[in-house]
This record gives C-alpha cells, sequence and structure tokens, in this order.
C-alpha cells in the first residue's frame, strides 16, 4: 500500500502545489436552491485529501492505517504527522511537505511550490486546488480494490487454516499443513503487477483406504522397526516431520490471532496457579489479559495492595504502572495525576516512617544508610542517577537553578568562551570580580595560563606614515616569520606532528570599514588535495580612508613583496604549467649530542638552512602562494592602478574590444610580459592599462584568484540597477518637461554610444595599419640620416613623405572621431545635468516604482538595498536575489504591469516590461548556477561539472548581450578566464575572498576589546595575542562542539525538508534556463531598450493625434 500512495503522489510532483486537509467529518449539505438536504459529502471545502485521490473518507482511513500513517486513540481516528514525514523520507517525496500543530490534524502540500503560501492564505484565494491526473487516479483507485481484495482473501484463509489446526488428528498419517502468512505484509506493494496463482491447500481424505499416497499408508511400528533396520529410519523421519507440522500449525494459529509464543521452554510445574486456572502459559494471549484486568482491579481496590508481591523468602516487590510519555511536559503531568512516582519511591524502601524511632543505626557511611522516608527514597535514586548519567544529572541541576560546580574551565575553554563573546581583558575581570562575589569561586583558571597559549605569537611592527599631509597609523607582520612560528606552535602538540602532504598560502587584502587590512590563509592538504585544516592571521592593516598605490607603497607592499620573493621558487612540468611555489620544511630540534632533547618543531619556509645538524627532518611538503581580492586591488599591486574598469585582469583585450559576442581571445599576461611592458613606458604613458612597475614582481597572474565574492556583487547589483533605470523610464509616469529633458538626453546618449562604436570600429580596421606605418616611417628616418648614397636617400625621402602624408590622414580621422565623441559626451553630461535640475524643479522626487520595487524585495524576499554603497546588496542578499530570480522578477513583472495598466501605459511598454522581466531572471539564474559551480570544492569538481560552469557562463554572456547591457571587466572574467583557472587548479573555492570580508569584522571587533588602551604598540600586541589564541586547534574545537551542543534539539526535520525542496527548486530552475532558447529575444522580437519604447511611444501618439 506504501508503493501505492507513493506512486500516486509521484505522479503530482509538477502539479501546482495545493494545501489538503487530511481529515474533514462529512457533511450535509442545503440544496443551494429548494433547502433539501443532499447526501452527505465526503470533502466539503474541495480541499480534502480524499477528494485528491477520488476516495471516501472512510477509504481515506482504511489506506492510512494500512500505511501506518493514522492509529487509533479511544472512539477517534488520529493522523500521526511523524509517520507521514518518515513516508515522505522514505519515499523521496520532495515535492510534499507536512504542516500543523501539534493539537491539530496536519495538512498536507502537494506539487511543485513557487510563492510558497500558507494553507490559509491558498484557501481563503479564489483560485480552485489543481485537478488530479484521471489516469493515475483511476489506477490508484483500481490498485487499492485489488490490495484489499487481496486481503480479505488472506483473511480467509487464516480461518480456515485456524479451524483445520483446531480439528485435525495428531496421529503420523496426517498430512503437513502448510503455514499460513503471519501479516498481510506478504502481499505485494505494487499490485498493478500480476500476482502468482494460488490453489488452496484442501485436507485428504482419510477414509479412502484405496489411495496409493504413501503418506497416508499406515505408519510402521516399534516392532516393525525391531524386525526391519530400515523401518526404523523412517519412524524416526515420521516423527521428526510431525513435530515441524506442530510447531508450523502453531506459528499458523498465533499468526492468525495475533498472538506472541514463548520462545522460551516454560516449566509448568513452577505456575501450578497458572495451570489451575487453565492460564495459557506458552504465549501471551491469557497472561497479558490478566495483567491488564489486575492492573485495573487495582485502581478499584484501596483497601488491599493488589500489586505487592510476597516471595517465598518473605521479601516484597511492588509492581508500579509507569505510563509512558512523548513530551516532558506529558511526563509531569502523567506522573502528577497517577503518583506513579511517590508509589515507586514507597516500594523502593522496606522500613516504614514509624520504624524510625526505634531504629538505634547511627552509622555515617552513606552505603549503610536506611530508608524510612520517601525523602530518603529519593536521596537514593537521585545519587544513583547521578552516578549513572552525570551530565544530564548537572544539566537538569541547572533546569532548576541549582548549579554544580564542575571544577574550573581549563584555559583552551576559557580562551574559546571570552573570543567568542569578544570580551576584552578589563572586562573580564570585572566579571570575574561580581561572580565570585555571589558564588565564592573562580570559574577560570588563572590569566597567566591563557598568556601561555599565545607564547609563539609574533608582534606587530607598528608605525606612522605621513600622506598628503595627514599621520596615518598602520601596523605589518612579516610573513614568513608569521607563517613559519604560527605552523611550530600549533603542530607542537598534534599527535600526528605535521603529516599534510602540500600546504597553499592564500595572500588576501581589502579596504573597509575605515581601513585597508590584509592577511593569509593557510590551508593544509591531504594526499587527494583534500583540506585537513585551514588557519587566518592578520598581515597587517592601514588606517585610511582610501587604499591608493602610493599608500600601498609607502607602508605595506614592499615588506609583502620581500618576503614571498624568499618564500617562491617556481616549478614547471613538462607542459610548462606551474607545479609547485616553493617547499615548507619542519623540523624537530633535537639537541642529543649536546645532552639535551627539546622535541620542540621549527618550521622554514625561505629555504634557509636548518638551525643545527642535529635536527631531524619531521616533513617537508611543497607550497603554492595565491593573491585574492578585488579587481581593484589586482590592478593596484600590478601597477595598472584605475584600470580596472577598462582593461582585462588576466588578458590584454580592451573593454572595447570584449563587447561583441563571438570576439577573438585575448592574448594573456604574464608576469615577465607585464614587467617589460613597464620598462618600456616613460613620460607617464600607458600601455594596455600597464601605468607602473608592478608592486609585486615575484608572483605570476595565474596565481591570482578570480574574485567569486566581488563578481558575485558587481553582477547582481548591475542586473538589479538596470531593472529599476528602465522601469523608471518605460514604466513611471512622468510630468511632459521631465519626459521632453529625458528624450533630449536619450537621443544624447544615443549619438554617444554610436561615436564610441565608430571609433572601435576604425581602431579595428586601421590600427594596426596605422601603427606599421609609424615604424616603417621611423626606420626610413634612421635610413635617410645614414645612407651615403643620393639615389637610394632621395628614395627614402620619397617614401617617407607618401608615408608621412598617409600617416597624416590617419591621425586626422582619428582625431576628428575623438573630437566628435568628445563633444557628443559633453552633450550627453548636459543634457543628463538638465534632467537633474528639471526633475528638481518640477519637484519630482518620490520615485514610486523605484520605490514600489524596493519594497517588494524588502517585504517578500527580504532583500534590502542599504543606503550607503549607492544602494548595492550584499553578498547574501545577491546570492537570494539569484537564486529565486523566476520568483522574484514574476513578482516585480506583476507589480510593473499594473502600474501601466494605471497610467495607461502601452501595449508596447506592457510586452517590454514582460520580456524584459523575464530574460533578466533568465540571466540571474544562468550566473547563479556559474558561481555556484565556482563554489565547488576540490572534492566534488568534475569534468563534467567544469563542462557546465563554462555552458552557464556562456549563455549567461549572450543573454547579458541581448539586454544591451556593457559588458564589464567582470563578465567577461566570467565568461573566460574563471572557467579556465577552474579547470586548472580542479576548484578554486577554498582560495574565494569571502575570508578577507571577515577581516574587517574581527578587526572591528578587537578595536572594540582594546577602546580603551592608548598605547598603540600594547593595543596592537593584544590583537596578536588574541589572533594566536583563537587560531589555536583546541580553541576552535571547543568553539564547534559548544555551537553543535547549544542547538535547538527540533522534534521535526522541517528545517532539512524545507532545505531539500530549495535546493530542488533552485536546480530546477537553473535547468530550466540553461535549456530555455534564447531566439524569442532576437530578430524580429528583439528587445527594445527603454529610449526606444519612449520615443516610438511618443511617436504613435502624434500620429494618432494629428
Amino acid at each position: 500500500m506504501d508503493s501505492i500512495l507513493a506512486t500516486f503522489f509521484h505522479a503530482h510532483q509538477n502539479q501546482e502545489a495545493w494545501w489538503y486537509k487530511t481529515k474533514i467529518t462529512p457533511q450535509k449539505v442545503n440544496h443551494p436552491t429548494n433547502n433539501v438536504l443532499l447526501p452527505s459529502d465526503e470533502a466539503p471545502g474541495d480541499h480534502c485529501l480524499s477528494k485528491l485521490l477520488g476516495i471516501k473518507m472512510e477509504e481515506l482511513w482504511q489506506v492510512f492505517f494500512e500505511c501506518k500513517l493514522a492509529k487509533k486513540k479511544g472512539k477517534h481516528n488520529i493522523v500521526d504527522k511523524e509517520q507521514i514525514k518518515k513516508f515522505i523520507r522514505d519515499n523521496g517525496l520532495t515535492h510534499v511537505l507536512v504542516d500543523g500543530e501539534s493539537n491539530k490534524q496536519p495538512t498536507l502540500r502537494v506539487g511543485l511550490a513557487k510563492n510558497n503560501p500558507s494553507a490559509a492564505e491558498q484557501w481563503r484565494s479564489k483560485k480552485k486546488p489543481p485537478l488530479p491526473l484521471r489516469d493515475v487516479a483511476e489506477k490508484f483507485r483500481a490498485d487499492i480494490k485489488e490490495y484489499f481484495d487481496l486481503k480479505d482473501e488472506a483473511t480467509r484463509q487464516k480461518e480456515r487454516l485456524v479451524t483445520a489446526s483446531s480439528s485435525m488428528p495428531s496421529t503420523p498419517s496426517t498430512p503437513s499443513m502448510p503455514s499460513a502468512p503471519s501479516n498481510t505484509s506478504n502481499i505485494p506493494s505494487n499490485t498493478s503487477n500480476t500476482l502468482p496463482s494460488t490453489t488452496p491447500h484442501t485436507l485428504p481424505s482419510t477414509t479412502d483406504s484405496s489411495s496409493s499416497s504413501p503418506r497416508l499408508s499406515k505408519p510402521p511400528t516399534l516392532l516393525d522397526a525391531m524386525d526391519d533396520p530400515s523401518a526404523c529410519d523412517e519412524t524416526c523421519e515420521l516423527e521428526r516431520k510431525k513435530k515441524e507440522d506442530d510447531d508450523k500449525r502453531k506459528k499458523a494459529v498465533s499468526a492468525a490471532v495475533g498472538v506472541k509464543t514463548f520462545t522460551e521452554v516454560i516449566d509448568a510445574q513452577q505456575f501450578p496457579t497458572l495451570v489451575a486456572k487453565n492460564t495459557c502459559i506458552t504465549s501471551d494471549k491469557d497472561i497479558k489479559a490478566v495483567m491488564r484486568e489486575l492492573a485495573k482491579l487495582s485502581k478499584q481496590v484501596k483497601s488491599v495492595d493488589l500489586l505487592e508481591v510476597v516471595h517465598y523468602n518473605d521479601t516484597t516487590t511492588s509492581l508500579v504502572e509507569v505510563p509512558c510519555s512523548a513530551k516532558q511536559s506529558g511526563f509531569k503531568e502523567r506522573a502528577r495525576r497517577s503518583r506513579w512516582t511517590e508509589r515507586g519511591l514507597e516500594s523502593m524502601r522496606r522500613f516504614k516512617e514509624e520504624d524510625a524511632l526505634v531504629d538505634e543505626n547511627d552509622d555515617d557511611d552513606d552505603n549503610n544508610e536506611i530508608a524510612y522516608t520517601n525523602d530518603d527514597a529519593a536521596r537514593w535514586l537521585i545519587t544513583y542517577l547521578g552516578d549513572s548519567y552525570p551530565k544530564e544529572f548537572v544539566k537538569s541541576a541547572q533546569a532548576l537553578d541549582m548549579p554544580i560546580h564542575q571544577g574550573k574551565m581549563d584555559a583552551e575553554y576559557t580562551t574559546a568562551m571570552w573570543s567568542d563573546a569578544g570580551v576584552g581583558v578589563a572586562a573580564q575581570r570585572i566579571i570575574m570580580k561580581y561572580f565570585i562575589s555571589h558564588f565564592g569561586y573562580k570559574f577560570t583558571v588563572p590569566e597567566a595560563s591563557i598568556n601561555k597559549l599565545a607564547v609563539h605569537s609574533v608582534p606587530p611592527i607598528v608605525g606612522t606614515i605621513d600622506y598628503k599631509d595627514t599621520i596615518l597609523n598602520f601596523w605589518y607582520k612579516d610573513l614568513v616569520e608569521l607563517v613559519t612560528v604560527q605552523i611550530a606552535g600549533e603542530h607542537k602538540n598534534q599527535p600526528e606532528g605535521f603529516s599534510y602532504s602540500s600546504v597553499d598560502l592564500v595572500i588576501g587584502a581589502d579596504h573597509g570599514q575605515g581601513s585597508f587590512r590584509a592577511g593569509v590563509k593557510v590551508i593544509y592538504r591531504d594526499l587527494d588535495q583534500s583540506v585537513k585544516a585551514t588557519a587566518i592571521y592578520g598581515l597587517g592593516e592601514i588606517e585610511c580612508q582610501k587604499d591608493t598605490g602610493d599608500l600601498l607603497a609607502l607602508a605595506f607592499l614592499p615588506r609583502l613583496n620581500e618576503a614571498l620573493k624568499r618564500i617562491i621558487k617556481y616549478e614547471r612540468d613538462g607542459a610548462g604549467k606551474l607545479s609547485t611555489d616553493g617547499t615548507l620544511s619542519v623540523f624537530k630540534k633535537n639537541r642529543g649530542a649536546e645532552g639535551d632533547a627539546d622535541p620542540t618543531f621549527y618550521a622554514i619556509l625561505d629555504r634557509t638552512e636548518r638551525l643545527c645538524p642535529f635536527d631531524t627532518l619531521e616533513n617537508s611538503v611543497p607550497i603554492r602562494v595565491f593573491i585574492t581580492g578585488d579587481l581593484a586591488f589586482y590592478a593596484t599591486i600590478l601597477g595598472k592602478e584605475g584600470m580596472d574598469k577598462a582593461h582585462c585582469m588576466w588578458c590584454k583585450l580592451k573593454k572595447a574590444e570584449w563587447q561583441a559576442d563571438g570576439h577573438e581571445r585575448g592574448v594573456k599576461w604574464t608576469l615577465e610580459e607585464l614587467k617589460r611592458v613597464a620598462r618600456s613606458l616613460n613620460g607617464g604613458k600607458t600601455e594596455n592599462g600597464v601605468k607602473s612597475y608592478p608592486q609585486l614582481d615575484c608572483i605570476e597572474l595565474e596565481r591570482f584568484i578570480f574574485p567569486v565574492l566581488h563578481v558575485t556583487l558587481g553582477l547582481a547589483n548591475r542586473l538589479l540597477k538596470h531593472t529599476i533605470e528602465y522601469a523608471d523610464i518605460v514604466v513611471e509616469r512622468t510630468p511632459l518637461p521631465i519626459k521632453n529633458a529625458r528624450r533630449k538626453q536619450m537621443e544624447a546618449e544615443q549619438k554617444h554610444e554610436e561615436s564610441k562604436q565608430d571609433t572601435v570600429i576604425w581602431g579595428r580596421l586601421n590600427g594596426q595599419t596605422l601603427a606599421n606605418m609609424l615604424v616603417e616611417h621611423s626606420v626610413l628616418d634612421e635610413e635617410i640620416a645614414v645612407e651615403v648614397d643620393a639615389e637610394e636617400r632621395n628614395i627614402a625621402i620619397e617614401n617617407a613623405a607618401l608615408l608621412k602624408e598617409g600617416i597624416t590622414s590617419f591621425k586626422k580621422e582619428l582625431t576628428d572621431l575623438k573630437k566628435k565623441k568628445k563633444e557628443l559626451s559633453k552633450a550627453n553630461a548636459a543634457a543628463r545635468a538638465e534632467v537633474v535640475a528639471v526633475e528638481k524643479e518640477e519637484g519630482y522626487c518620490r520615485k514610486p516604482i523605484r520605490k514600489g520595487i524596493e519594497a517588494i524585495l524588502a517585504k517578500e524576499w527580504n532583500i534590502k538595498r542599504p543606503s550607503w554603497h549607492g544602494g548595492d546588496i550584499l553578498g547574501n542578499e545577491c546570492r537570494k536575489l539569484m537564486a529565486f530570480a523566476r520568483h522574484v522578477y514574476n513578482d516585480m513583472k506583476v507589480f510593473l504591469l499594473a502600474e501601466l495598466d494605471r497610467n495607461e501605459g502601452s501595449l508596447r511598454a506592457k510586452r517590454e516590461v514582460s520580456k524584459r522581466c523575464d530574460i533578466i531572471a533568465k540571466c540571474l539564474l544562468l550566473f547563479d548556477g556559474f558561481l555556484s559551480i565556482l563554489r565547488t570544492e576540490h572534492k566534488d569538481l568534475t569534468p563534467a561539472l567544469i563542462a557546465k560552469a563554462r555552458e552557464h557562463a556562456t549563455k549567461a554572456l549572450a543573454v547579458w548581450r541581448i539586454l544591451k547591457l556593457s559588458v564589464t571587466p567582470k563578465a567577461h572574467g566570467s565568461e573566460y578566464h574563471a572557467c579556465d583557472q577552474l579547470e586548472f587548479l580542479q576548484g578554486i573555492a577554498d582560495f574565494c575572498e569571502d575570508w578577507v570580508e571577515q577581516l574587517h569584522q574581527l578587526g572591528l571587533k578587537n578595536n572594540r576589546r582594546t577602546k580603551g588602551v592608548r598605547d598603540r604598540d600594547r593595543k596592537h600586541g593584544l590583537h596578536a595575542k588574541w589572533e594566536q589564541l583563537s587560531g589555536n586547534r583546541d580553541v576552535q574545537r571547543i568553539k564547534v562542539e559548544v555551537k553543535e551542543s547549544r542547538k535547538r534539539k527540533l522534534q521535526h526535520d522541517r528545517g532539512a525538508e524545507t532545505a531539500a525542496n530549495l535546493l530542488n527548486e533552485k536546480t530546477f530552475h537553473r535547468e530550466a534556463a540553461l535549456s530555455q532558447d534564447n531566439s524569442q529575444w532576437t530578430g524580429v522580437n528583439r528587445l527594445l531598450t527603454a529610449e526606444e519604447v519612449v520615443i516610438q511611444d511618443e511617436e504613435e501618439w502624434v500620429e494618432l493625434n494629428m
């Protein structure tokens, strides 16, 4: 029956989700016209599960009972919510969700959810529930009918077997009876399959003396066996078969009547009373009935304790009826009503309270204590439970506000607590002062014990710099010293020592919260490249408002570059690919020759010699060094400051060169090529975005990680802003002066874009020719200067003149194009300023469409646009917008179309708004799939996933271009370089820059803890110590354990079910976006820009009103 019901639900997994009640009492309803009572409606309101299944409520209960989804409680049928959840999990019904309060019948949601409405909201709406699939419903009803028919037949066979077994003679001539099935579980769950035919067993006639069957012939006797040895074997065989037949018959009878037979051998002589009363002592058939009635009688009889048992040695025991409970509240309530706990305590003690008056036992030994009262017995029981369950005993005492002092927290536990709470030293002392005053003891170890954990912390170099007439504070730690000291300190007490196979160092930096902060992430890997452990340490900080290249060159980057040069020594494989960036060696101190044995570890990262010849090499592993951050940081440290918005970080293409679909891939930058170009610069010129020599000149560009987090922020916010800007122009009802100003600005912007495109096209057609002519002219000038022969010199002069004429012509064309582009740019800027001025003059600042979109994002999806960073949403909101883009943009589309109706918008505007919402949602979903694969861990990454990431990126950029959006460097990097790096490194999730953003939160947290410390050396020294303490392996382990132990122990797994459903839904929408064809938005159906919609609407209005 389970599979029949599950098959029905699986067939409806693509239906629209609807909530159904599992229990509805059939009601008689009035006829709508003549008030005649109609027959009972089995599912009033169209919301009952029985109506979906097409069966009556009575039949639904039978199905529930067969699937163990319901149970009897007195005269009532109760749906078992937990069993329904188990049924959903066991059958993989991800599209089925159960809900409901503990004191009400649960409801079921069947189908694919889109907006996740509640049951009440859905039932109050005017929508009709989806119709069940006719073929599936008919097959379901046919299957359950066949199932119950088979079950009834099996029941009748059991009854025949029971009747036959009771009347069957026990002589050996009786043929063996096949055992009946113990329950109906042998009936196939999918009754649509053909069942094997069965023939009912019949009893052979014992009166037919002519039967030739050997089994009905007279069995050999003992005398026959004495005369014939072969007869003895036959007699033993018949006896064995008879015993087997008897056992089978007993089991069949027990199974048929639901009785459990004892497997133990029972001696009847030990139970004379039961035997005398004809009570069965080989099964529970009579015993359970006797116990049940005895318990019932004991509640009515108060004069005699019927549950007290006196044994033959005059010792007594008592039977206590203990009710079972599902929750603690029920346990307390049943204990209060039945008083079984008091009865249990009374049964535990042998003496009564009045016996204490004559007892002279005054032994101080607790083990010899005698219980006279329930208090004494309770103390015995509590002591025993505390000894058997010590952790639960402590928790119970705390729940009763009777805390038990278990001893002091050790140094690691204390550090974990103070670090997690962000409590500074001064605050720690104040808290401890009040705690000792109230409770009388100190619950942590002394501060000196905690400080011992940070003896290996690296003190920072603290200083100031004078930058643009401003004194800025900074601190820095040497990278080599920091990593080696931390590795040695962390692995000093590790049982396995330093047992990794490779180590990655990820250098990251970012500006935020008023400071530029840098750090290093150390990743320890196993043989299969899986991550065994990670650690994060701060490298430096500059308190500044903007992180310019000049500022970083003064305070930070030269020191970091020098440390990296000591570490990095690239090695390449046969194919020229980087295989390793250096080596990390870990030694164990061994002063055996000097009579001193020190087990301390130390690490060497910069290829220097070991400290002592007697030190033993524990391990030597390859390392890799990576840089992570945003594109602006990359451009700054590579000598391309300010060029991150116009040039690619990894190839030589410019922004204009990658705009078109199908453009040629650019030549990849290498470190040597970058340095060569930088050396060739003079006079403040730039080439391919290079402005100066790179500040980090020892790391290859392929080690710069694609910034997944910042790309997510950039792409999501660009598409969201485009949506709002488009709606502002097309949907919003604007006054005529503003509309005219916007139209002029649109025309100016369109002309400016056309001029930029003309310049790009000219460069593609003539740029290389002009460059060759300039080189050739330079060569001719050199020949003219050194040529002796007059004739050849004159030829060179003529050629130079012709070249100069061509060069002049080309330069004039290019100059005119640039001049025109500059003039149109000024005109566009002036038009924009005019729009702002007119809007201000008209008082047009309410922006109702923008506010409506922001309200949908905030209220419906909890995506809130902040007031800083230009309203850019943050990382979690970006991921949510991408994952649920289809639903979010459906809501936006409904809102915008309603506004167009209210503002009497054109059919063209409505059509274009609908199309644009759909395609933006698709673009977000494609980027969501692409970015999720980039965050896949190394162990889960496969070639198929890498190929899928390329497909997602390619189709996302195709949609991006359909929207006529400018392809940014982040979008260009997504199209090509991200997947190349993903394939080369076999995963970049471990190197993403998310942890760099966390440095700002840690920095603010430490600053709050030391806001009262004026000495900057001491302040940053404390920060270094706390960093060492929080990075301690034992401290990190304790934090994780405490977090897991304090999680709420939920009675249901609704969260896991919801997460699984959301994951399935996201995957479904991603795959749908990937398979959707883009041709519906190209050609004659191409998208119109906002400017085109406005202009065409105005032209149409003019034509209609002429």
